[in-house]
């Protein structure tokens, strides 16, 4: 329950009905934090038609961070603002907050600015509902002061003051019901206006579906024909399968004939190797057996002029020797 009292003067602003009520002052516990004042209520666009046949929940909003204009989320609010939705919607779209049970007024507010309620943000506004046909003023969530929000405008007793239900009342009167009613039905008029003409719209667009259709089945056969020649190709394919699968095994056992044959040519380029090494050894050796040769037939000769010089020489000694005997 907060803590309200009646402010002595009217406010800068008034409520739209013509019974002007005096605003009402909500004062916090802290007196550090300043009051609230509240005279302007404004029920926002967003709100849903009211049903007497179903359930709404709601809230008014009375200042955030000790503002009271402000933005929280995308949202642009000031005091006085309500929001209402049908709490069928809320529990149908909104998730669950952990360890929250329903929590429809922290779902409601996460409906409107698309974040949860929390200490940090120093929301202050107050939580109603309408059930079974009557307005309630009951909101854990909205209406007491607990670790969870740290409302200081609040005590812990989770119903509304009597000054507050007041202030809600006086907007939530039959009169607006039945202009929201009202504008529903403008509404309501508009659309069966525009509803003909998209009755138009809809008959050209059955001629095109008719036309549509026919093409379709034109489509159609010339899928049909199209998915014969596929399982003709995919017969075709089949078949190529299998030559490739025997070309495969010929190509495998090509491969095993090619390693073996790579490993002989391997073995004989070995053999090449090693007898063209013997062969420039045998070479080498000739050569030198060929210079020992060379160089033997040169002292062979130079023997056999050694030997012959001697030969000539004794046989011109003896001739001279037998020339003087005579």
């Amino acid at each position: 329950m907060a803590r309200c009292e009646l402010y002595g003067a009217r406010s800068a602003y008034y409520s739209s009905h013509e019974d002007h009520q005096s605003p009402i002052i909500i004062s916090s516990s802290d007196p550090k934090k300043p009051s609230i004042k509240i005279g302007d209520i404004h029920i926002d666009s967003s709100s849903r038609i009211f049903d007497s046949q179903k359930s709404f929940v709601g809230l008014i909003i009375y200042s955030c961070k000790n503002k009271n204009e402000f933005k929280l989320g995308e949202v642009h609010c000031r005091t006085g603002d309500i929001y209402i939705k049908q709490s069928d919607w809320i529990l149908c779209n909104i998730k669950k907050r952990s360890k929250h049970g329903d929590y429809v007024h922290g779902r409601l507010f996460f409906s409107i600015f698309k974040r949860w309620k929390e200490k940090k943000l120093e929301f202050v506004g107050a939580g109603f509902s309408y059930n079974d046909g009557q307005w309630k003023f009951n909101s854990n969530t909205l209406n007491t002061m607990n670790p969870n929000n740290d409302d200081t405008y609040h005590d812990t007793y989770k119903g509304l003051h009597p000054i507050e239900k007041r202030l809600i009342k006086r907007e939530l009167t039959p009169e607006w019901v039945f202009e929201l009613q009202e504008q529903f039905g403008e509404d309501l008029a508009k659309f069966q206006v525009e509803f003909g003409g998209i009755s138009e719209e809809l008959n050209k667009i059955k001629i095109g579906i008719k036309k549509a259709k026919e093409e379709i089945k034109s489509s159609n056969e010339i899928m049909a024909s199209a998915r014969a020649r596929l399982r003709s190709a995919n017969q075709l394919m089949a078949s190529s399968n299998e030559l490739m699968a025997s070309s495969n095994e010929l190509m495998a056992s090509a491969k095993t004939h090619l390693a073996s044959s790579n490993e002989l040519v391997e073995s004989s380029n070995a053999r090449i190797e090693s007898a063209s090494l013997k062969k420039g050894l045998a070479l080498e050796k000739m050569n030198e057996i060929e210079k020992k040769i060379d160089a033997t037939k040169t002292i062979r000769a130079e023997i056999d002029n050694y030997w012959n010089d001697l030969i000539n020489k004794e046989i011109e000694k003896r001739n001279k020797c037998h020339c003087t005997r005579s």
